[in-house]
């Protein structure tokens, strides 16, 4: 899992959101998602994290399977979309942002995934501003569409090669949308390791936020008040058993 923070000047030299993810990165993604975060009055970040095993290890296109997922498989994504949520929520200013699946092939297993993902963050209140997919040198939209199994994120069937300036052409390179082998790559991506989810919040926790959020809207409607009483009540929500504030 990688969490990085563009400087202010890094948009500058990136004319894509592509190359902006492999500036501020450094290397091309490997069965990854990238999420490109758009945030106010504040430089665009760079977030990395590992796609599970479920999406990684299946990287054919089903055909006339079932299209549909196991228990683990749903807790797996379940668990996946509430960590890159987390991760987004965490950075300041955070509005919307941008999914950048690098994944070899299409499946049916990725397009579920990347919808089920995108609708986590649209249900936060973050705007998908575009979702992806990469292979080597190459990208294409993904759309979402609706199926007999449920929505998904399908691919338009269009492909593009990446912008020059982020993909290191090889001789031996050979042009296959799709395929996996539209050119060189970039540095390469050793940045893999054990995932590490965002930890679910306490039900303690949750009734505190949740507490939290009462005493805001109560403050919008009520007069203007005494700067000790409001200490005192935020105290007594957030810190009930801590000594009085000095």
């Amino acid at each position: 899992m990688t969490t990085i923070t563009a400087p202010p000047n890094a948009g500058a030299a990136s004319t894509t959101v592509f190359a902006e993810i492999e500036a501020v990165l450094g290397f091309r993604p490997e069965h990854s998602l990238a999420i490109h975060v758009h945030r106010s009055r504040l430089p665009h970040a760079v977030l990395r994290i590992d796609l599970p095993p479920s999406v990684r290890q299946r990287t054919a296109r089903t055909r006339g399977g079932s299209g549909t997922r196991g228990p683990q498989e749903i807790a797996e994504t379940e668990q996946f979309a509430h960590t890159v949520t987390g991760m987004v929520s965490k950075l300041s200013g955070a509005g919307s942002v941008e999914l950048v699946f690098y994944h070899d092939q299409a499946s049916w297993q990725l397009a579920r995934f990347a919808y089920d993902v995108g609708e986590r963050l649209h249900a936060a209140g973050f705007h998908l501003g575009g979702v992806y997919r990469v292979s080597a040198g190459a990208w294409s939209h993904l759309v979402a569409a609706r199926s007999v199994h449920g929505w998904q994120f399908d691919e338009c069937g269009v492909y593009s090669r990446l912008p020059p300036s982020v993909t290191r052409r090889t001789p031996a390179a050979k042009s296959s949308p799709g395929s996996g082998a539209l050119g060189g790559s970039a540095d390469h991506d050793s940045h893999h390791g054990p995932f590490v989810p965002v930890a679910r919040p306490s039900q303690r926790r949750l009734a505190r936020a949740m507490a939290t959020v009462a005493a805001l809207e109560r403050r919008q409607l009520a007069p203007e008040r005494e700067l000790v009483d409001e200490l005192l009540e935020w105290q007594n929500i957030l810190a009930p058993d801590a000594a009085p504030p000095q």
